[in-house]
């Protein structure tokens, strides 16, 4: 009898651990993504009737969050903002057609439910020195890049991956994903 109750107690902290551990990894969060196909956007009612202008659209994002869609001539410009307006974020994605070149969608990054992150590919240039229409084009374009923003209560994340990199978006979801941090 002695035997079997020295043996629990010394295998009792084991099992605390053992059980607490498994408690832990329970509450890793989920991951996951949700796509804005930002063709579909709409073109927003104010700009309708202005000739010679690339009208700005937008389009319903994931959770609580609108995308409006500026284009220009050389540069997209995306503003994400909250449904309550607590929360914005500009985004400007350079290039010729740049959307058209690349997808032209949003992806955005889930945790247990609640949208945190959004991912984006985009383009640098080396554009000193150039005063042409031609300063975003294919001839002064340095790379190309995947890069993500933290939303609301999660602005600290922050992060760039080279899209020309093997497995590049899986690389960046990565690097999010680890940044992720519960809200409290």
């Amino acid at each position: 009898m002695k035997n079997r109750s020295r043996t629990f107690a010394a295998l009792s902290p084991i099992l605390i651990l053992g059980l607490t551990s498994r408690d832990l990894r329970a509450a890793e969060p989920k991951f996951y993504s949700v796509f804005t196909d930002l063709s579909h956007c709409t073109v927003d009612a104010s700009q309708q009737d202005t000739p010679g202008e690339l009208a700005s659209k937008r389009c319903t994002g994931a959770g609580r969050y609108e995308v409006q869609l500026s284009p220009s001539t050389f540069e997209d410009y995306l503003d994400i903002r909250s449904a309550q307006d607590e929360f914005s974020m500009a985004l400007r994605l350079r290039g010729e057609e740049h959307l058209e070149k690349h997808g032209n969608r949003l992806e955005w990054r889930f945790a247990d439910g609640q949208p945190f992150a959004i991912i984006v590919r985009t383009q640098t240039f080396n554009t000193s020195g150039v005063l042409t229409g031609e300063q975003f084009s294919n001839k002064y374009k340095t790379g190309d890049y995947y890069v993500a923003r933290g939303l609301r209560r999660h602005e600290e994340i922050s992060e760039q991956v080279d899209a020309t990199a093997p497995n590049a978006l899986d690389t960046i979801r990565k690097q999010v994903d680890a940044a992720y941090r519960p809200a409290e």
